[in-house]
């Protein structure tokens, strides 16, 4: 299906008159939280669906975060006010350039970006370690806003014409960073989304350059109406400067000249390579940033979270109440991570016959964290090394494993001014500082 199908091709010739200006439709179908209460229930999501991956259990984190998104996506959907002849006829001509690469004698189109008048960037950070339950959050994030494409009737001077209305999209970052690979995961999704063929389209302005990458994105957004874009699996492997520089002042333009809100989601080690992207740091962090680390032993939001999962997985088969040796040892085999916890509890649910047991022991946990937790054993080892024993270590440590360690460390491995590349870092084991609920 045409983009254009569903804005109506300008076929007949008319001149884009004027009417009368109403309130503006982009705005109806926009969620509404009213209060930080309601943030928290919006973004809570423990049913009996809920999984190791997509569970979420709010903090205060979660809910700012989706309070302000929702604020900053109703004052983006003002600024492409859909009442306005003036930003119809903008919309339609976004359309028009995402569909037609060539003229009618087979010339290459040259993509002009299509900027937002009075736009101003509004670009949303969320640091959270590996563990923590990516995934759940930017699902809890579709939840909320609804991810499905949605009609606006809009008066316009050639009638009423449905418009599209794509609320939130989610797009991988990329294993490669790679600007070309992010546009066409970009254009893929919009596809998906929006019952489109146009990378079949896109494909020579994907190729030809910076500029016109940077024109279709834009245009695409401009003509979903979209909402907020949610840019996720970004971690220090694929955010390098050197790799990804192009896509990350790319992510930057698009809200800068848009408006539309950008959340990215990265790993500490994410966060330290973007820090030396400046050209697309301000753009990118302007409107909030958050961070989601790792649950202290004594935190008690970690408590609640603990009995959770206990409840969810392991009462029917234990049939006891949560012993207090639970709470310490889920702790030490997970070291907070919620993702980790769940994933624990349900190996051990599935494994229980096997250990032929009558009543559970901590060494029951921790056998089974052996086998359900295998791949992150290193990573867990090195927090547990930097966490608990504090000592001296490299850059070079501290950024294999930076989508783990916490914020505050792996920040101090970004070079300095008067930087000794051979220099080691000092930490000091601080157990109970590293997290908070807020």
């Amino acid at each position: 299906m045409e983009l254009t199908s569903c804005i109506t091709l300008a076929a007949s010739g008319q001149p884009w008159a004027q009417v009368p200006r109403g309130p503006n439709p982009a705005l109806a179908k926009l969620p509404q939280i009213p209060s930080l209460d309601a943030a928290f229930e919006r973004m809570e999501f423990l049913s009996a669906e809920a999984t190791a991956e997509t569970a979420v259990m709010p903090t205060l984190q979660h809910a700012h975060l989706a309070f302000d998104l929702v604020r900053a996506v109703y004052q983006s959907a003002m600024e492409r006010d859909l009442s306005s002849s003036d930003f119809q006829r903008k919309t339609f001509g976004a359309a028009e350039l995402a569909n037609h690469e060539l003229d009618r004698h087979g010339h290459s189109i040259p993509a002009v970006a299509i900027a937002v008048p009075n736009a101003v960037p509004r670009g949303f950070l969320v640091a959270m370690p590996a563990g923590m339950g990516r995934l759940a959050l930017r699902q809890a994030l579709a939840r909320l806003f609804g991810d499905k494409r949605d009609e606006l009737d809009v008066e316009t001077p050639r009638g009423w014409i449905p418009f599209p209305q794509l609320r939130i999209m989610v797009v991988s970052f990329g294993s490669s960073g790679g600007l070309r690979a992010f546009a066409k995961g970009f254009v893929k999704c919009f596809d998906n989304a929006m019952g489109t063929n146009l990378l079949s389209k896109a494909r020579g302005r994907i190729h030809r350059g910076e500029e016109e990458i940077n024109a279709l994105l834009q245009a695409l957004g401009i003509a979903a109406s979209l909402g907020c874009l949610v840019v996720e699996d970004i971690n220090s492997r694929n955010a390098h400067p050197g790799k990804a520089s192009e896509l990350w002042d790319a992510l930057a333009r698009f809200t800068e000249e848009t408006g539309i809100p950008i959340v990215c989601i990265l790993t500490p080690g994410a966060v330290a390579a973007l820090s030396e992207q400046c050209s697309a740091i301000q753009a990118l962090s302007c409107a909030g940033q958050y961070h989601m680390p790792a649950h202290a032993s004594n935190s008690p939001h970690w408590r609640m979270e603990a009995e959770f999962i206990f409840e969810r997985y392991l009462r029917a088969i234990f049939k006891i109440e949560a012993p207090e040796w639970y709470f310490e040892v889920l702790w030490e085999e997970t070291l907070g991570h919620t993702e980790l916890a769940y994933k624990l509890c349900a190996h051990l649910s599935r494994t229980w016959a096997d250990f032929k047991r009558s009543e559970p022991t901590p060494e029951d946990l921790r056998t089974a964290a052996k086998a359900a937790l295998v791949l992150e054993r290193p990573h867990l080892e090195a927090i547990k090394t930097v966490v608990i024993n504090g000592g001296r270590f490299s850059k070079t440590s501290i950024r294999r494993h930076g989508d783990w360690l916490p914020l505050e460390l792996v920040m101090r491995s970004v070079p300095g001014l008067e930087d000794d590349m051979g220099a080691r870092i000092v930490y000091r084991a601080a157990v109970h500082e590293a997290s908070t609920d807020a």
